[in-house]
């Protein structure tokens, strides 16, 4: 029903051409993410997690099982633990309306929810985003949808970037970047996302209203700024 509500809307934007389809840019927030409280749980337990199984003695405390989530995970990056969610988004390049989204753990790897925002609809446009979206399956749904891939190059420890790999770079950043305004204004909206529920479907209608909203905090601004 959130996602009805979001496509819902966003039609509404397209119809009155707010919507204006000259790039799009594919991001998942660094510094601000959708956390849960962290879960203290044995060695043993958290293996069993991972490997898509219930701990038995889960099993048997039917109320203890039904305050943990074990949809969740922990994703270590740059040197700092987070434990939650990742929010997936594709915004608009122009005005910055978030156009797709998507809801998956932490540990997922970003090229693969960043490949399932991207669609036909957006045939001949450029898409931006930054080195974490690679992969020949991320770079095989760009080509299939017709989008000009403008992802920013990737350096490896044996074939660093070159000086003119760097200044391409240089100048999609000052493109790539419009959609930290999207990130700042959730964090400073919220505070600082966390969710208490449990489980990734319920994580996804928390985190789709959140996009919603921000659609229609948005769409308000976007009009005040029309009638200035």
């Amino acid at each position: 029903m959130i996602k009805k509500l979001f496509l819902r809307f966003h039609r509404e934007l397209e119809n009155h051409g707010m919507i204006v389809n000259k790039g799009k840019i594919v991001d998942v927030p660094k510094a601000f993410g959708i956390e849960v409280p962290v879960q203290h749980n044995t060695r043993e337990e958290n293996s069993e997690i991972k490997e898509g199984l219930i701990p038995s003695e889960w099993k048997e405390e039917p109320s203890k099982l039904s305050h943990k989530d074990t949809d969740v995970r922990w994703l270590t990056k740059d040197g700092e633990d987070f434990y939650g969610y990742k929010n997936t988004i594709k915004i608009d390049r122009k005005n910055k309306f978030i156009d797709a989204y998507t809801v998956c753990d932490a540990a997922t790897h970003d090229s693969i929810p960043g490949k399932n925002v991207l669609t036909k609809k957006d045939t001949g446009q450029p898409l931006y985003g930054d080195g974490e979206f690679t992969g020949t399956a991320f770079e095989t749904a760009v080509a299939r949808c017709g989008m000009i891939n403008r992802i920013h190059e990737k350096g490896y420890r044996d074939h660093p970037l070159t000086e003119r790999q760097k200044q391409r770079n240089t100048q999609k950043s000052k493109i790539r970047v419009r959609v930290e305004h999207v990130f700042g204004f959730l964090k400073q909206v919220t505070g600082g996302v966390i969710i208490r529920t449990v489980g990734l479907a319920r994580a996804k209608i928390k985190i789709g209203l959140l996009n919603l909203t921000y659609n229609l905090f948005r769409y308000t601004l976007y009009v005040k700024q029309a009638r200035a």
